[in-house]
């Protein structure tokens, strides 16, 4: 795992009270979405065997929780946000959120123990490091390789998986998007330089959906 080091002491501490208990099960839903992917590719492309590089993928897991960290930080204070936090003030003695300081301690424990970012944003901070890191990998033998068309499946890999990390995020089946949608996401995740902030905007219902839900 990459050090802490390079972020500040007060993050450092947030991560390792609030965020490293829950690498773990993060780990392995990234890993069960993983599993699901290399049966299809593997059944499909004789011959080929899908892998992922933990080490790497441990890295884009933990890179995804320092950056929910700087957005609470950044984007919530204690006048914003309210409802159902009455059991985390009571433990402090707190009646009024707006009396807390962003900085305090206080603060700090109840907004990263209690308040979430939204599924937009968590799937934009999950995509944004699995394509950076690129965990998996496909190797294929050489006449297959030769004998075979170019598969966009295998060249397009870390940026299907990726898509599929943010659906399940999102919880979205990849039934529910167009195929046309699916592979201008794909094309945008393997050719564009997008930065968080453009994935917060694609990657919601209004965007993928073509038709709304209920």
């Amino acid at each position: 795992m990459r050090a802490l080091g390079s972020v500040s002491a007060r993050i450092r501490e947030i991560y390792r009270e609030h965020y490293e208990p829950r690498e773990p099960q993060r780990y392995a839903t990234l890993i069960d979405v993983f599993n699901k992917i290399s049966d299809i590719v593997e059944a499909t492309h004789h011959g080929s065997t899908v892998v992922v590089d933990h080490a790497a993928l441990a890295e884009a897991v933990r890179s995804y929780y320092l950056d929910t960290i700087r957005y609470k930080d950044y984007h919530f204070d204690p006048d914003e946000v309210g409802p159902n936090l009455e059991s985390a003030l009571a433990k402090y003695g707190i009646e009024d959120l707006g009396s807390l300081s962003p900085l305090s301690p206080e603060w700090s424990h109840i907004l990263h123990s209690t308040v979430n970012i939204n599924g937009s944003k968590a799937a934009a901070y999950m995509v944004k490091w699995i394509l950076r890191y690129k965990p998996v990998s496909v190797l294929s033998l050489a006449e297959e390789v030769e004998n075979k068309p170019h598969s966009t499946i295998v060249a397009n890999i870390n940026e299907i998986y990726a898509l599929n990390c943010a659906l399940l995020e999102l919880g979205i089946d990849s039934v529910e998007v167009s195929q046309q949608k699916l592979d201008e996401l794909i094309y945008c995740f393997r050719f564009r330089s997008f930065d968080e902030a453009s994935y917060f905007m694609i990657l919601t219902e209004d965007y993928l959906l073509d038709k709304p839900r209920g």
